[in-house]
C-alpha cells in the first residue's frame, strides 16, 4: 500500500511519546527530563509497500512528579502516562487520512533521565481488505545547552527600542540607554499590538508625576543599528492586571499599545504555549558590548506564573526589560522583564518556589525572568481582540 504524507508525521511523531513518558522517572529523585530530545531510528518489521521512518527532534511537556506527560513533535501533540517502574503505555491512537486510516499503538521503557527506548506498531488499513503494518523501534537521547537547537530565522528590524515622551515633554532615555520593546500579532484574527514592561512605563510616571497617570504620550519602537524610520504607536491598551515586577510574581509586567493599521513593522507570532524545562530559547535584544541579536538560554522555570532560563553566554542583561524571547520556531515564548545573578541563595528560592526546577548550581552567570506566554496570551488575548 502506498502510504499518504500524513504517515510521514504521524510515524515519526508518535513514537515521540515515548521521550515523555520517562519524565516519571524524575519522581525517585532523577532529574525532571522535560526538553528536547533527538532520536535514532529503525524500522524492525515491514508489510506496507511503503514505511517512513526518520529522525526528528521532540519536545517532553513535563511537571515533576506528575504521571501524565505531553509531547510536541512535528506540530503534533500527544498524551500519555507512565508507569513506577519506568515502562510506559499509550493510547492507541487512531488517524483518518482521505480513505485511509493509521492505528499507531506505543510501548517501551525509559532507561535513564537522558535516554528512552520504545517500540512503535502502525497498523494502516485503506479501501476494502487492504491491510499492512509497520514496527519502528526508536531509542532518545535528551539535548542539553543548545546542542540540536537550529537558532531561529527574524524578521529585518525585528529588534527595537521604546521611546516615548511625556504628555508635560519630558522625553524617555534613548539610543542605547532605551528598554527594548516588539510588535506581535496575539492570534491571527487579532490586530498587532506593542509591547514592552510594564515597569518601563510605570517607573517613569514615578519618576515625572501625574503628568502622565493616564498613560505615555507619542510612544515610538525604534529599530536597533538599523537607521530605518520608528514606528508610531498609537493609544496604551488598559490591561487591569498588569503590575510591575516585584519580589512575589513577575507574570504581569507587561504594557500594550496599540499599532496603527498603516503600519509596515515587522510582526512577531506569539506563541501557542511557552518553551518547557530544559529547551533552549533566545533573548531578542541589543546588548551592550556584544554583536550578538539572538541570545541562547535554557529554560530553567516553565510555569502559569513564572518563566526563567538561564542564559549561555550573556553575562549583562540591563537594558533588556522588553524585549522579546523566542522558541526555536522564532515565535515569542516570553516577555522579558529582568535579569538577576546566579547566586546559591537565589537558587534555592527557585528551588523551594518551584519544586522540581533547578537541578544544579551553576558556579556562575546570569538568569533571565519573564512574563510566558500563557500568562501573555491570558493577559492580552482579551484586549487585543477587541482591538
Amino acid at each position: 500500500m502506498t502510504l499518504s504524507p500524513v504517515a510521514y508525521r504521524l510515524a515519526a511523531g508518535l513514537a515521540f511519546w515515548c521521550g515523555s513518558a520517562g519524565t516519571l522517572a524524575a519522581q525517585s529523585g532523577a532529574p525532571g527530563l522535560a526538553g528536547t530530545y533527538q532520536t535514532d531510528v529503525a524500522l524492525l518489521e515491514n508489510s506496507c509497500r511503503e514505511a517512513p521512518v526518520r529522525p526528528m527532534p521532540t519536545v517532553v511537556k513535563h511537571r515533576t512528579g506528575d504521571s501524565t506527560i505531553a509531547l510536541e513533535h512535528a506540530g503534533l501533540e500527544y498524551l500519555g502516562v507512565i508507569r513506577a517502574d519506568r515502562s510506559f503505555a499509550m493510547q492507541p491512537r487512531t488517524i483518518e487520512a482521505g480513505n485511509v486510516t493509521y492505528t499507531i499503538t506505543v510501548n517501551g521503557a525509559f532507561a535513564s533521565h537522558e535516554r528512552f527506548d520504545a517500540r512503535v506498531r502502525i497498523d494502516v488499513r485503506g479501501p476494502g481488505p487492504t491491510r499492512c503494518s509497520y514496527l519502528v523501534g526508536w531509542t532518545g537521547h535528551r539535548s542539553t545547552g543548545t546542542e540540536g537547537a537550529a537558532t531561529p530565522s527574524l524578521p529585518r528590524d525585528a529588534i527595537m527600542r521604546f521611546r516615548w515622551t511625556s504628555a508635560g515633554g519630558v522625553e524617555s532615555p534613548s539610543g542605547d540607554a532605551a528598554p527594548h520593546g516588539f510588535v506581535v500579532r496575539v492570534d491571527d484574527s487579532a490586530e498587532p499590538v506593542a509591547l514592552t514592561a510594564h515597569h518601563v512605563v510605570e517607573r517613569y510616571r514615578g519618576e515625572n508625576g501625574a503628568a502622565v497617570a493616564r498613560g505615555v504620550r507619542h510612544a515610538q519602537l525604534v529599530p536597533a543599528g538599523s537607521g530605518a524610520a520608528p514606528v508610531v504607536l498609537g493609544s496604551m491598551l488598559p490591561l487591569t492586571s498588569a503590575r510591575t515586577i516585584d519580589g512575589e510574581s513577575w507574570d504581569r509586567d507587561v504594557a500594550m499599545f496599540s499599532v496603527p493599521r498603516s503600519s509596515t513593522a515587522p510582526a512577531l507570532t506569539l506563541a501557542p504555549d511557552q518553551a518547557v524545562e530544559g529547551d533552549t530559547v533566545w533573548l531578542l535584544a541589543a546588548v551592550r558590548g556584544s554583536s550578538e541579536r539572538l541570545h541562547p538560554a535554557v529554560v530553567i522555570i516553565s510555569r502559569d506564573s513564572a518563566f526563567a532560563y538561564r542564559y549561555v553566554r550573556l553575562s549583562d542583561g540591563s537594558l533588556t526589560s522588553g524585549a522579546a524571547v523566542l522558541d526555536r520556531s522564532g515565535r515569542v515564548t516570553g516577555l522579558n522583564v529582568g535579569t538577576v545573578p546566579v547566586t546559591p541563595e537565589r537558587w534555592a528560592r527557585f528551588e523551594s518556589r518551584f519544586p522540581g526546577c533547578c537541578e544544579e548550581v551553576p558556579a556562575d552567570g546570569v538568569v533571565g525572568i519573564a512574563v510566558g506566554a500563557r500568562a501573555l496570551r491570558r493577559h492580552l488575548l482579551p484586549v487585543a481582540s477587541r482591538h
